[in-house]
């Protein structure tokens, strides 16, 4: 074989191993998000939608909506987990060097009685 030629399947080899792993990337995080929904977690669906998930089977999982209506998902249309907010819940986890949930987001003397932002002096 000419040089020309070998450094052509050599590419195309190198092309064709970084392809399968990044594939195998994406089936491994897949598998970890899968496995990381449980009951009370919020997730974000494909379709767009933030949901609680309220039961899990093997296949599908129950979610509650915005609303508050339920509906049957298949596990595969969770494409992420949220992390949680509420500093009273297990799952909740502060960013580093905070002080979440002693203090509140916005001084209390900075809104007015509705919650509107006062003007600036």
């Amino acid at each position: 074989m000419d040089p020309v030629s070998l450094l052509l399947v050599g590419g195309l080899a190198l092309i064709l191993v970084m392809q399968f792993s990044r594939v195998r990337k994406q089936q491994r995080v897949v598998k970890e998000t899968q496995a990381a929904v449980e009951v009370g977690a919020d997730v974000l669906t494909a379709a767009g939608m933030v949901a609680t998930v309220v039961s899990v089977d093997d296949a599908t999982l129950t979610l509650r909506g915005p609303d508050g209506t339920l509906s049957r998902w298949v596990r595969g249309a969770v494409i992420r987990v949220l992390p949680d907010t509420d500093p009273a819940s297990s799952r909740y986890q502060a960013p580093a060097g905070t002080t979440a949930g002693t203090e509140p987001a916005t001084p209390t003397d900075a809104v007015d009685d509705d919650g509107n932002p006062r003007p600036q002096d």
